[in-house]
């Protein structure tokens, strides 16, 4: 079986300017997954995008 090495690009790119809080007005579930990461973010369960990309390992994507 054939290795497949690259690189790969993560890329947000939203369709229209809309804000987090009408998204959140909009869905319900969303609310209560927003709610849910702010009181993990408020207990000090929380992740910087530094440190999630140190924690990923390139065998992960391999």
């Amino acid at each position: 079986m054939e290795k497949i090495k690259g690189k790969f690009t993560l890329v947000l790119q939203e369709e229209e300017q809309r804000s987090i809080q009408a998204d959140v007005k909009a869905n319900p579930e969303l609310k209560g997954i927003v709610g849910h990461s702010r009181r993990e973010f408020k207990f000090g369960k929380a992740m910087s995008t530094s440190e999630l990309l140190e924690s990923l390992f390139l065998e992960d994507f391999r």
